[in-house]
């Protein structure tokens, strides 16, 4: 009985956290923990939910029970990547991706984070590679999408960066953002042919 009241709140919990009503999921999740305190994706629920509200800290460390709880919990890994991200502990995020993906080599969001490192460190190619992965893995990824037209954008690739954006636009018509990097890529082009 206990194991079904879980499951329902933490998916009840999980469909308010993806619709962005934090609160709500979080209330829902420690109802669950209630339940069964060593539900891992509850315990990992409440680490993504506390990260999302800024406190990294408590963040990392509830994923790392919900780890302790399923060592092989890829998205955990994932999650666990982004919090050290966001505490400047680079090499230990890329570690924490890297182990997400030996556990799922296709975790669409692993490799989005793992580009994004790249690209901040102005590894393209690097970058180009996970997202063009993540894009396997979930084609119809708005930042897959838009952050590998702007890496091909940042490498000269334009004409490939106005292919990406407009297959951007075509999934998320009503984003600005991928409005806007069509717009640039295709003023550099206009420049560079004028050249």
């Amino acid at each position: 009985m206990a194991f079904g009241l879980t499951s329902s709140l933490f998916d009840a919990a999980y469909a308010r956290q993806q619709a962005g009503r934090l609160a709500e999921a979080e209330s829902l999740v420690r109802q669950a923990l209630k339940f069964d305190p060593h539900h891992a994706d509850s315990v990992h629920l409440l680490g993504v939910l506390a990260g999302q509200a800024g406190r990294t800290e408590a963040s990392l460390e509830l994923i790392d029970q919900a780890i302790t709880l399923r060592p092989d919990f890829a998205h955990a890994y994932a999650n666990r990547g982004v919090a050290l991200m966001a505490m400047g502990r680079r090499d230990e995020a890329v570690e924490a991706l890297e182990k997400a993906l030996d556990l799922k080599p296709d975790l669409a969001h692993a490799l989005y984070v793992l580009g994004n490192i790249r690209a901040g460190e102005n590894d393209l190619k690097g970058a180009e590679a996970a997202y063009r992965r993540a894009l396997e893995a979930d084609p119809q990824s708005f930042a897959g999408l838009n952050n590998l037209g702007s890496v091909l954008q940042r490498q000269g690739r334009l004409d490939e960066a106005i292919e990406m954006f407009r297959k951007a636009l075509a999934s998320f018509p009503d984003s600005p953002d991928i409005r806007a990097h069509l717009d640039e890529a295709m003023r550099l082009k206009g420049e560079a042919e004028k050249v």
